[in-house]
């Protein structure tokens, strides 16, 4: 799924709902069924199946500005997990191969894999895991997780041209900012 393109949204019959996002296709719409119903205004808004009685989708998960903190949270424990994995994996096996980060990347794809879809499950939860969990500690922990995943679900969704794209661009531009960035550091030093 795009984020240009929802069919939820687009099947709307109160309009396009004011409280969607690049965020909520990312990470809501992929893993939640999402209804579209009118708030108490009149205005299109969209609730996450098993949340009705909690009310539409505010601030792009319901959770508010507490979301922040989540996310800082989450992000503080990834990163410093990143760090404890990658130099324990670095003294038990060298550094010839980048084994540290080819193991956190790869349990990074677990880990965002497992929380989105645990989280699905367990709708009665706190919606700040959604933001803790997947946003926060895996984002910090490795962005590799979150290419797998968005790259995933393109694929599920049937949009295999976008998914290929995303990938042979993902690879060669990001080969290409290394190398520009290496190339702006010498000249620089």
């Amino acid at each position: 799924m795009t984020p240009d393109r929802n069919p939820v949204a687009e099947s709307c019959p109160y309009g396009i709902p004011e409280n969607l996002s690049n965020f909520d296709l990312a990470w809501i719409l992929p893993y939640r069924l999402i209804r579209c119903c009118q708030d108490g205004t009149g205005a299109a808004v969209l609730v996450a199946q098993g949340q009705e009685d909690r009310g539409p989708m505010k601030g792009r998960g319901g959770v508010g500005v507490q979301k922040y903190f989540f996310i800082a949270f989450g992000g503080a424990l990834g990163s410093l997990t990143r760090y404890w994995v990658g130099a324990a994996v670095a003294d038990r096996m060298g550094t010839r191969f980048p084994y540290g980060t080819f193991i956190i990347n790869i349990t990074a794809c677990a880990i965002i894999g497992f929380s989105i879809v645990f989280l699905d499950q367990h709708t009665g939860w706190s919606p700040a895991w959604r933001f803790m969990i997947p946003v926060g500690f895996v984002g910090a922990y490795s962005t590799f997780s979150t290419f797998e995943w968005e790259t995933f679900v393109n694929l599920r969704t049937g949009d295999f041209a976008i998914a290929a794209l995303y990938v042979a661009s993902s690879i060669v531009l990001g080969l290409v900012g290394v190398w520009c960035g290496v190339a702006i550091a010498k000249a620089i030093g």
